[in-house]
């Protein structure tokens, strides 16, 4: 199925893709060393479909946003068009 893309604070099902790193200008946990980090990237990497692995791919990855990013975006669209 399509990735999804959420608000921060809410709760789905899955993994996130994104982690923060800081808050308020402090580091919130040890940085994983290098050969950790490129584990991470190729065990990411060979998780995704053939069709989007390759250098110049054409297929785009199915990302929609959650029904709450959604109904947000569809008021924050409305509110900013001239009354």
């Amino acid at each position: 199925g399509p990735d999804i893309l959420a608000l921060e604070d809410e709760d789905l099902e899955g993994r996130a893709l994104l982690e923060p790193v800081m808050r308020t200008g402090q580091v919130l946990a040890d940085q994983p060393s290098l050969d950790a980090v490129r584990d991470r990237c190729a065990t990411a990497m060979a998780q995704l479909p053939d069709a989007v692995r390759r250098p110049r791919a054409t297929n785009a990855l199915r990302v929609r946003p959650s029904p709450r990013l959604g109904a947000l975006t569809r008021t924050l669209v409305l509110a900013a068009q001239p009354a």
